[in-house]
């Protein structure tokens, strides 16, 4: 992967997460920012960022954590079935994810039917 294509899954995953919490900055805590993403995809690629994360695994679980935040948050908006259903579908590939690539293909599907938001 290019440092622009994990710029750009960076990005759209800080999109989708600041879509399920109304753009609000929380310093992080949301796990907002794209260096969450680009952090995993950088761990995954070789690179050492032992300062940032600890292990790939580690990484890997937390951008999980805030996925899984993300769309439980979404589920609790006024949701018509289909998009109800495309959220627990996404929230049970997030929990099958074994990879940045697995968690990026949630993220655009996020992106896709979260565009009203």
């Amino acid at each position: 992967m290019t440092n622009e294509n994990a710029y750009n899954d960076g990005y759209s995953y800080e999109t989708f997460i600041r879509r399920a919490f109304k753009n609000v900055t929380s310093e992080g805590k949301n796990g907002e920012h794209s260096i969450q993403m680009t952090t995993l995809i950088d761990i995954e690629e070789g690179k050492d960022l032992s300062k940032l994360a600890a292990s790939n695994i580690k990484q890997l679980d937390k951008v999980k954590g805030y996925l899984a935040k993300a769309i439980g948050k979404f589920l609790k908006m006024n949701l018509d079935k289909k998009e109800k259903f495309e959220f627990l579908a996404m929230k049970t590939a997030v929990e099958k994810a074994k990879n940045s690539t697995d968690l990026i293909a949630v993220v655009e599907r996020g992106l896709a039917i979260t565009d009203r938001f």
